[in-house]
């Protein structure tokens, strides 16, 4: 099987990559609804296995290919007071290094093009970077 080369994340147009990170976590069992705050925010929920409900702030970043997320952003989005479990900021085009040191003093977890490129081997998601609309992914 080909992999799904990282550019092709880096790649994904700005208006549909909010959509393709919500229908990639719909895909790993979690149930994604957006915040009313920003277009690139969600509620993500799942039960645990111990019956529980986690739920995490999902941030959608995108930026121009090469052009990485910064500490501000990470500081800023890790600041929204969602009431989660833990935040994940996921993004097309990579971090900068102040920007992971700054997730690991707020525990944010990142996502950036190469896991994003992993995850839709993962869940064998590929026709998912064709879509003109991600979000049409059923809930």
């Amino acid at each position: 099987m080909t992999r799904t080369d990282p550019t092709t994340i880096e790649g994904v147009a700005p208006s549909r990559f909010p959509g393709l990170l919500a229908a990639l976590w719909r895909r790993q069992g979690w149930t994604v609804a957006p915040t009313g705050l920003e277009d690139d925010v969600y509620v993500a929920s799942r039960r645990t296995e111990t019956g529980g409900e986690e739920r995490r702030a999902l941030f959608a970043a995108y930026r121009s290919p090469g052009d990485a997320v910064d500490a501000a952003t990470v500081r800023d989005r890790a600041a929204v007071d969602l009431g989660p479990d833990g935040t994940t900021l996921a993004t097309n085009a990579g971090f900068s290094p102040d920007a992971t040191g700054m997730a690991a003093a707020h525990g944010v977890d990142l996502v950036g093009p190469d896991d994003l490129a992993r995850l839709v081997d993962a869940l064998d998601a590929r026709a998912l970077l064709g879509r003109p609309d991600a979000t049409s992914e059923p809930s």
